[in-house]
């Protein structure tokens, strides 16, 4: 699950951290998100990346209101694999 990318269907709601404060997170529908954890808290929750931010979201959510998303990650600077 780690690493697998997602594209919102439903917005989901979670708990993300700014400058050491925790604030409620809506992610939109259409957005793509990507796991950065396995599940924790009993396997209740897991960390999403999204507009580089962690948010922890429920897992249930996730499975509900989200699709998986197939396919390579994208390459950040093609131009500079490219020249390898």
């Amino acid at each position: 699950m780690r690493g697998q990318r997602y594209r919102v269907q439903s917005p989901i709601y979670g708990i993300g951290i700014r400058r050491y404060k925790r604030s409620g997170v809506t992610i939109p529908y259409g957005e793509t998100v990507r796991v950065v954890s396995e599940p924790h808290s009993g396997g209740l929750l897991l960390d999403l990346l999204w507009n580089d931010r962690i948010v922890a979201v429920f897992l249930a959510d996730l499975r509900q209101r989200c699709v998986a998303i197939a396919g390579p990650l994208p390459v950040a600077n093609s131009r500079a694999v490219a020249a390898r």
